[in-house]
């Protein structure tokens, strides 16, 4: 049997900014970020923020083959890294011509960090990491292997956002959802259970 685990865990480390809590702002925008009149902390504010983007405005790949099922056994698994998408990708037009069970790219599967906005510029939307997804999905060679073959995913920093982040990076919730929302990860059940990206799917029968 075949067990494959996809894993990107953050811890999550709430950080205060200030000892003294300032008065409550009033009028329309305070009683959003504050309906019931609470402290708000940066965490909760993003929070809120996010909850008001929809999924539709964050990219998806295109479609892909299914898994193989439960008791396939698999005999060869294709991997895969470190593609840039604002380039060609020549590694990919290859993969999508091999002959193989399942295809995983481990991480760093776009570059949405490279101008640092989301550090730099304190770029809470990650516009940088949403527009790299997007080029992604419109490469046709990522479209010719996700014809081709059944994908999982990982995530590395790149594709996290920011270079070498960890659990500190203050966006990274948003950058899990925009990573699960593109690899279509946001509709399996045991996927969010965890904070950061996880699940596993096991293949073959005992033995294979």
């Amino acid at each position: 049997m075949i067990r494959i685990f996809c894993l990107f865990a953050s811890v999550i480390i709430l950080a205060s900014c200030a000892s003294v809590t300032p008065p409550l702002p009033d009028g329309p925008v305070a009683k959003f970020f504050f309906p019931d009149r609470e402290p708000l902390t940066a965490d909760i504010a993003l929070e809120r923020y996010y909850n008001t983007i929809e999924d539709e405005a964050l990219p998806v790949a295109p479609p892909g083959v299914s898994l193989p099922g439960e008791n396939q056994i698999l005999t060869r698994i294709l991997v895969g890294s470190c593609n840039n998408e604002e380039n060609a990708s020549p590694a990919l037009a290859t993969l999508a011509k091999e002959q193989a069970d399942m295809f995983i790219m481990l991480g760093d599967n776009v570059y949405g960090d490279m101008d640092g906005r989301a550090y730099r510029n304190n770029d809470a939307d990650l516009t940088e990491l949403r527009a790299s997804f997007a080029d992604l999905a419109a490469s046709e060679e990522f479209k010719a292997v996700r014809a081709a073959h059944p994908m999982m995913a990982a995530w590395d920093d790149h594709d996290y956002g920011a270079n070498d982040a960890g659990a500190e990076f203050a966006f990274k919730r948003f950058a899990e959802r925009i990573h699960e929302r593109f690899w279509g990860l946001d509709k399996e059940k045991d996927v969010g259970q965890w904070d950061g990206t996880y699940y596993a799917r096991a293949f073959g029968p005992s033995g294979q």
